[in-house]
């Protein structure tokens, strides 16, 4: 799994290397966010959670 994430990580660095700093941070923190969006997913497959409505927790 860690040589995964590297891979993951290294490729992420390549591709905003030409970009400024503010502009690698705003793209580094969107990508984030659709990976952490992934994982939720990934989540929801697994146990078979349904997005619960505020409120019905």
């Amino acid at each position: 799994m860690d040589e995964v994430i590297e891979k993951i990580v290294a490729e992420a660095k390549k591709q905003v290397s030409e970009f400024g700093y503010s502009d690698q941070w705003q793209i580094l923190s969107e990508a984030s966010q659709r990976l952490e969006d992934l994982g939720h997913e990934a989540l929801k497959l697994e146990y078979m959670i349904e997005d619960m409505e505020g409120g019905e927790e």
